[in-house]
């Protein structure tokens, strides 16, 4: 279905813009890129209806950053079509936002220790590169990840004294891009035995 409607946009928008004909690779390009614009979308539509409901907008965005944040560094799991994409990323969000509401600032320093135990794995193994034509990027994400790591602790100190409520979507921010991540890594691992 996805698919459907984003090559009918695709031809759509290229036919509206251009006067000459299309070939079938810039169609397939403006597809790829509108499906993705769609993946990306209705998760995020989803879990921002539920976070308004809950009144719990201002930790979905803070969960949101810091889990992209960290995911766009570190990869992880993804889904093998667009359906699953959206629905487990709908969830993932919204677990997310109840597990924030549920979140005690209890044990702050064993959190920390868990978030730097965390970023020493992710630079160790690096990271879960999906598409092995970006295999060149791995040294320089791992370059990138010791800077947000630094821009993450500092980030969660600065959260944790201003406000503790909030600290905790950082903290369940970046376990969610964990679990995407160890998820990767078991799936690898077992694929390779």
């Amino acid at each position: 279905m996805i698919e459907y409607i984003s090559r009918l946009l695709a031809k759509l928008l290229y036919d509206y813009n251009n006067n000459e004909r299309a070939s079938c690779e810039e169609i397939d390009i403006l597809q790829y890129g509108i499906e993705c614009i769609i993946n990306i979308l209705i998760p995020l539509i989803i879990i921002f209806i539920y976070a308004f409901f809950s009144h719990s907008t201002i930790e979905m965005f803070i969960w949101l950053f810091s889990f992209l944040l960290l995911r766009n560094f570190i990869g992880g799991y993804h889904a093998s079509s667009h359906i699953r994409c959206i629905v487990l990323s709908s969830i993932v969000g919204i677990l997310s936002i109840i597990l924030i509401s549920h979140m005690s600032t209890e044990l702050f320093i064993f959190k920390i220790i868990i978030i730097v135990l965390l970023f020493i794995v992710f630079l160790v193994i690096g990271p879960m590169i999906q598409d092995e034509s970006y295999k060149y990027m791995q040294q320089s994400l791992r370059q990138k990840a010791i800077g947000t790591f630094v821009i993450y602790i500092a980030s969660i100190l600065l959260l944790f004294f201003l406000n503790l409520h909030y600290w905790a979507s950082l903290y369940i921010g970046t376990i969610s891009a964990c679990v995407l991540y160890i998820i990767e890594f078991l799936i690898r691992k077992y694929k390779s035995i």
